[in-house]
């Protein structure tokens, strides 16, 4: 049942006279019947619906990867299509390339300190007088832009999957500046996983060692450490609720609500400590900001290292999460003891001061 109604969608996108309502009607009964479909049948219709990822119609392309893309997202195998995708994601990156640099050229005949500087204004044009000789590099250069969430959602429920595609990515990563679709999957490919991290509260000595993925921002990684961090006394008033750091971590199928987070401490980088073990007040050239992304937190003996200090301002956001299929983990090892603390603001002092009054 499932693959008949599969191959009447499959025609449905193909035929280039299907209209809207037609390709519509097809596509809800193929949802239909996934319905009462093992995970085999299923499985099986997103292969058919692989092989149109390469077609030259936008449309039938875009189509066929979002209803794949429907089904990774409520929980079928994303690996059964995993080769189309990276060759897909491959191919498309190729070709628009090379529109970007006929179009990183043009750019840089403008002076972009020029009121009316506009970069995206100049690829709009160069679109409308290279259709011709550039037509299936602008095609490409569109495709990113419409089916990036669908390798969005598949790399975030799929590890290595976001692994290999982050690979072929790393070749084409200045495009970002100008096409959203390869922003948003530079942004996800800079996630760490599986990263050593220590904070430590200073002025309570209070601190644990872990480690951390996932995190996409640093607002998202202030709201996880509101929710893990240790109290210096037992407290009933949480500083944020379960909803909230469910949101946070990837545990809720809600993405983000209408409440503000309240932030507990500006967030410092080790290299703000100082030598009696405390932390400067108000000192920015030591924060970790929260519109930052965890990756830019200095290491320390190989930890990403934030030194905590009670919130200068009262600092609020929203309760949220970047990817709505990416899990974030904060895995506590263990806490740290008074004496862990001191040891630790002891050997970042003493690197610290190496650095300020090098060896003769």
């Amino acid at each position: 049942m499932l693959e008949k109604v599969t191959i009447q969608l499959i025609n449905a996108l193909e035929n280039f006279d299907s209209t809207v309502e037609e390709i519509n009607n097809k596509r809800n009964s193929f949802f239909k019947a996934v319905k009462k479909s093992t995970s085999d049948e299923i499985e099986k219709s997103m292969q058919l619906l692989a092989d149109l990822f390469p077609s030259i119609d936008l449309n039938c392309a875009t189509q066929s990867l979002i209803i794949c893309g429907c089904l990774i997202e409520q929980g079928y195998n994303p690996q059964v299509i995993n080769i189309q995708l990276k060759e897909h994601l491959e191919f498309s990156l190729k070709d628009a390339y090379q529109f970007f640099l006929a179009a990183k050229k043009e750019i840089e005949k403008y002076d972009s300190d020029d009121d009316e500087f506009d970069a995206f204004e100049i690829l709009e044009n160069l679109k409308e007088s290279l259709q011709e000789e550039l037509q299936d590099e602008i095609f490409s250069w569109n495709a990113l832009e419409h089916q990036y969430c669908v390798f969005v959602s598949a790399c975030s429920l799929d590890r290595q999957l976001g692994s290999e595609c982050k690979q072929i990515l790393e070749h084409y990563q200045e495009m970002s500046e100008y096409n959203s679709g390869v922003l948003w999957l530079a942004k996800l490919f800079s996630v760490l996983y599986d990263a050593p991290i220590l904070v430590i509260d200073p002025m309570n000595k209070l601190g644990f060692i872990g480690k951390m993925g996932g995190i996409v921002t640093n607002f998202q990684l202030h709201t996880i450490l509101l929710d893990v961090f240790p109290y210096k006394k037992p407290s009933k008033e949480k500083r944020i609720s379960k909803t909230d750091a469910s949101i946070a971590k990837g545990l809720s199928k809600i993405q983000q609500r209408d409440k503000s987070i309240r932030g507990a401490w500006d967030l410092h980088h080790w290299t703000a400590i100082t030598k009696d073990f405390s932390l400067p007040k108000n000192n920015a050239e030591y924060w970790i900001w929260n519109e930052g992304k965890p990756s830019d937190i200095q290491l320390f003996e190989n930890y990403y290292t934030i030194l905590l200090r009670e919130s200068s301002y009262n600092r609020t956001w929203g309760s949220q999460r970047t990817f709505a299929y990416l899990k974030a983990e904060m895995e506590v090892i263990h806490f740290l003891s008074e004496n862990d603390v001191d040891n630790w603001l002891a050997k970042m002092w003493e690197k610290k001061n190496e650095k300020i009054t090098p060896r003769q």
